[in-house]
């Protein structure tokens, strides 16, 4: 059984014809370039931070290894709570990329790993931190755990930046 999709050969011509006026598309995707050289930049005249420019997308990935080593912190849990207690400044560690199920950690029950639970968990660290105010940025399932957190104590948010986060929690997921 061969199976083919409408415009199979064509699909960039289909979807770029299916937008219209993609100007505003333009304009913003060189924004997002913009934004990330200039964060680069900055990371990169922290001493300790190496951080290339990517090749591609608006994500920078900065290397704190000499950081952590200067500061005596063993691993970038240690900056990010340090960011949090000196600037309220929400980051996700490197270490958080090793998802439960994913890696060298382990997780019998990834269904476990809900919006609700990471907000619970998001809103225990704030309060064992004692943090009232602060800036939250999210990134893909964490854009809709920060987008929860926000909508859910706005009072509390003095910035929400959600980096191509997800808007539904269909979209979520941990793989």
């Amino acid at each position: 059984m061969s199976r083919t999709s409408p415009g199979a050969g064509r699909p960039p011509q289909i979807a770029l014809a299916a937008l219209g006026d993609t100007s505003t598309l333009i304009e913003a995707a060189s924004d997002y370039r913009r934004r990330r050289a200039l964060l680069v930049e900055a990371l990169n005249g922290i001493d300790g931070i190496d951080c290339p420019l990517p090749d591609g997308g608006m994500f920078a990935f900065p290397d704190v290894s000499g950081l952590l080593r200067d500061r005596g912190w063993s691993s970038s849990a240690d900056l990010a709570i340090w960011l949090l207690d000196t600037t309220h400044l929400a980051v996700v560690p490197g270490e958080a990329f090793n998802a439960p199920g994913c890696g060298a950690n382990d997780c019998a029950d990834l269904g476990a790993v809900s919006i609700p639970f990471l907000v619970s968990v998001a809103e225990q660290v704030l309060g064992a931190r004692q943090i009232d105010r602060l800036h939250v940025v999210g990134h893909s399932m964490g854009g809709l755990t920060a987008l929860v957190l926000a909508d859910g104590a706005p009072a509390r948010i003095a910035s929400f930046t959600n980096i191509e986060g997800n808007v539904a929690p269909e979209d979520c997921f941990l793989s």
